[in-house]
């Protein structure tokens, strides 16, 4: 049900108009039950946010990295080509080889020296080090 919401809204053009439904759910103390705060939820948002409305993804992630399926969004920020958020996601799922490539490629949107020295402290792939 609520997915062919999101489909329709989608469908019709209305990104932004579902993104402002979605956040507007987070504050809303009588949540309809088609619509819950798991992890699902704080997934689509960051979803929309990519897709409509980058700008506050980095803060959506910042606040509930610890309740969004790490691999969707990081396959959708590949795509939009969102480094910094990237680095932000593999740092989060514990992947500091690929965040530490993607510094090193994607320079200097992506370049951070003292994250650089802290990642690189982290990855294990001797292959990174090289």
């Amino acid at each position: 049900m609520v997915e062919e919401l999101f489909h329709l809204y989608e469908d019709q053009g209305y990104g932004e108009q579902l993104t402002d439904l979605v956040e507007a759910s987070f504050g809303s103390e009588y949540q309809n039950t088609g619509i819950s705060t798991d992890t699902s939820l704080f997934t689509e948002l960051a979803l929309l946010y990519v897709k409509y409305r980058p700008e506050p993804l980095m803060e959506h992630l910042k606040a509930y990295w610890k309740r969004i399926n790490i691999p969707n969004v990081i396959r959708v920020c590949e795509e939009a080509r969102l480094w910094v958020e990237l680095l932000f996601l593999y740092e989060h799922n514990d992947e500091y080889d690929v965040a530490a490539t993607i510094m090193m490629k994607q320079f200097p949107d992506a370049w951070e020296h003292s994250a650089f020295k802290q990642l690189i402290v982290e990855a294990l792939g001797p292959e990174t080090f090289y």
